[in-house]
């Protein structure tokens, strides 16, 4: 079992990464990825840790894998432990990647409506043109 101690500074952060583990601790349910080392999260530390100080705030989250032989067999020894050691990285790098994805969307959602109330404005009274009869602007 390999365990992440993982600290979130920001509380949004921590609510795109419980959405983001939750699929990825679901993502075994999957029958192509059954083989996949199993994960699980939680803000309690787990029983691997028993009988260690560990700093339990409440800005930190504890993401167990549970890895198994078949994980460790021949060539996937380097490829486990690469994919472990890069782990944090990758669970960051996509935190910021939604993050940056529902910004750009609610950005687009305010400019869709500010179109919309921009269109609802009925027209200046003073900047009607006016004009005579032969066609001619008056000013």
């Amino acid at each position: 079992v390999v365990v992440f101690g993982v600290t979130f500074q920001d509380k949004n952060d921590w609510v795109v990464a419980e959405v983001f583990l939750r699929e990825f601790a679901d993502a075994r349910r999957e029958p192509a990825l059954q083989t996949s080392p199993a994960v699980s999260f939680s803000r309690a530390s787990p029983g691997e840790l028993d009988g260690l100080k560990v700093d339990e705030s409440d800005s930190k989250v504890f993401i167990s894998f549970a890895l198994f032989k078949r994980h460790w067999d021949g060539a996937k020894a380097d490829a486990s432990v690469s994919a472990l050691c890069q782990f944090r990285n990758y669970l960051h790098y996509h935190i910021k990647c939604s993050k940056a994805f529902m910004h750009m969307r609610m950005r687009k959602r305010v400019d869709d409506l500010l179109q919309v109330l921009n269109r609802a404005k009925p027209p200046a009274e003073g900047a009607v043109e006016r004009k005579t009869w032969t066609g001619r602007t008056m000013n």
